[in-house]
């Protein structure tokens, strides 16, 4: 856990919202998500093909692994049950031969890593495999795609839980790799206007970062992404996931701000709260600290992702 000092801080993240005092704008570049898998300095290796049927018994050991360390994390990145409910995700891992393969590779990877310095070497491999792994829920199966290849009558109906995790996992995507959307696709989904308010709340979040990242390069001191920052800051409620993604969501958008953003940032010269440069200090100490002590693999390894988009943004 953090040291006093740090949760003290990063309480005052969360303080009102103040308009964004322009330091210098240096903007990330667009990115690909294939780009921050590099975790740790190493590349994903790549997936061998196999010449043969993946047996039985080695697609179990992935199953045990997936529902021990991944499966909830899954759900809770996105905030939903979809992954979870009816094996959907680890059917379609299995249905899809390249994730499939990736998986299965994975799970023979790790099978002799013991130590953390073993460990360190597979982060990249693993926020691949995780990073595809929520992306399973863009996949379509057999059963909903007709003989000729394309999308069935059926996709049209899709239950809201499968259109809800895919709007999330496009507005994650933008998120970790600078990219802004045209639209909320989160404004695009139809609920009952009865519903508990958790479940409110956890929409309006989700809303709200979706218009931050169709809004974030509104360089404006009071624009829509500042809005859209203060509404999620509303809807936290303590939750580790929401607390992350929020702490990337300024880091990004002041790290655009703030020169020498992120490795050579200048030193704290006030202890306000509400300084930009003290909010950006905050927010990449937490998601620092979440990369290696994280509740949730899932989690982790996404932090690990957006701390390398920093970086990577930045180079050449």
């Amino acid at each position: 856990m953090p040291n006093p000092a740090t949760l003290v801080q990063f309480t005052r993240l969360f303080l009102p919202f103040p308009p964004v005092r322009v330091l210098t704008e240096l903007p990330g570049r667009r990115l690909k998500v294939s780009e921050i898998f590099s975790i740790a300095h190493h590349n994903p290796p790549e997936v061998p093909s196999r010449p043969g049927p993946i047996p039985a018994e080695i697609d179990d050991e992935f199953s045990n692994i997936f529902n021990k360390d991944y499966c909830l994390g899954l759900d809770v990145m996105l905030e939903t049950n979809w992954f979870s409910a009816n094996n959907n995700a680890l059917h379609r891992i299995f249905t899809d031969q390249s994730l499939h393969e990736e998986a299965i590779f994975f799970a023979e990877t790790v099978k002799f890593k013991t130590s953390a310095s073993d460990m360190s070497s597979v982060f990249s491999q693993e926020a691949r495999l995780i990073w595809h792994m929520l992306g399973s829920c863009k996949l379509t199966t057999p059963s909903s795609t007709s003989t000729n290849g394309t999308m069935s009558a059926n996709a049209e109906h899709e239950d809201i839980s499968l259109k809800e995790v895919r709007a999330r996992f496009d507005i994650l995507e933008a998120l970790l790799t600078n990219q802004t959307l045209d639209a909320n696709p989160t404004r695009q989904l139809a609920y009952p206007v009865d519903l508990p308010d958790d479940q409110r709340v956890k929409l309006d979040f989700w809303e709200q970062l979706g218009e931050f990242v169709v809004h974030s390069d509104d360089s404006a001191p009071t624009g829509a992404a500042d809005y859209a920052l203060g509404r999620m800051r509303n809807v936290l409620m303590a939750q580790e996931v929401r607390d992350a993604i929020y702490s990337i969501a300024i880091a990004r958008h002041l790290g655009n701000k703030v020169r020498g953003f992120p490795n050579a940032l200048p030193t704290t010269v006030d202890q306000n709260p509400d300084s930009d440069l003290n909010k950006l200090h905050v927010a990449m100490s937490f998601i620092s600290h979440e990369c290696r002590s994280g509740s949730q693999q899932v989690i982790a390894r996404i932090c690990d992702m957006a701390m390398l988009s920093w970086t990577v943004s930045r180079s050449p």
